[in-house]
C-alpha cells in the first residue's frame, strides 16, 4: 500500500526501441520523397528540410497521442504538406502578398496530389503483397493465376486438376481474406 501523501507509482514505459526502429526505417524510406514534395510548395530546399525534420519530430513527439487510421506514410505525408501550406500562407503574410497567380497554385496542388498518390499506392501495394503472402496456397495459387495471369475458371481447374467448384470455392476465401485484411485502405 502507498503512503496517503504519495500516489500511487506508475508502470515503467515500455521500451521503445523497436518503435523508434521502425519509424526510423520509414523515414529513411520516405524522407526523400517527402523532402521533394514540400520543396514544390514552398521552393526552398533549407526551408523545406526544416518543415519535413519539424514534422518528423512532432509525430514522433505525439506518437502516443496520435491516431494514424491510414498508415504512417500518409499521416507523414499530409503532416508535411499542411507544415509546407502553412509556411507558404504565413511567408506571404510576412511579405505583405496574396496569390497573384491561380494557375500557378493549382500546379503546385496537383503535384503534391501526385505525390501523395504515389506514397499511397506504394503502401498499399505493400499491403497488398503482405496479404496475398498470408493467404492458404491453394487460395494463393488460384487468385494469382486468374488476377495477374487472366485465366478463367475453367482454365484454372484444368491447370490445377481439381473442379471448377473448387477454384470457386479458393477464390471466394482468397477474395474475403483480402477484403478484411485490406479494410483500412478502403473508402
Amino acid at each position: 500500500m502507498h503512503p496517503p501523501d504519495r500516489p500511487p507509482a506508475r508502470p515503467p514505459a515500455f521500451d521503445d526501441s523497436a518503435l523508434r526502429d521502425a519509424f526510423d526505417g520509414v523515414v529513411r524510406a520516405l524522407y526523400p520523397r517527402l523532402a521533394a514534395a514540400v520543396h514544390q510548395v514552398v521552393r526552398d530546399p533549407v526551408a523545406a528540410e526544416d518543415i519535413v525534420h519539424d514534422a518528423l519530430l512532432a509525430t514522433w513527439r505525439n506518437r502516443t497521442a496520435v491516431d494514424i487510421p491510414d498508415g504512417l506514410p500518409a499521416y507523414l505525408y499530409q503532416a508535411c504538406r499542411n507544415r509546407a501550406l502553412n509556411y507558404v500562407r504565413d511567408r506571404r503574410r510576412q511579405d505583405g502578398t496574396m496569390v497573384k497567380d491561380p494557375e500557378r497554385a493549382e500546379q503546385v496542388a496537383t503535384r503534391t496530389a501526385g505525390v501523395e498518390d504515389e506514397v499511397i499506392a506504394t503502401e498499399l501495394q505493400r499491403a497488398l503483397q503482405q496479404a496475398l503472402a498470408r493467404l492458404a496456397p491453394g487460395a494463393r495459387e488460384v487468385f494469382l493465376l486468374s488476377r495477374a495471369r487472366g485465366l478463367t475458371y475453367n482454365e484454372i481447374a484444368k491447370i490445377l486438376d481439381v473442379s471448377v467448384k473448387t477454384v470457386e470455392t479458393q477464390m471466394s476465401r482468397a477474395l474475403r481474406a483480402l477484403r478484411e485484411q485490406l479494410s483500412p485502405w478502403r473508402d
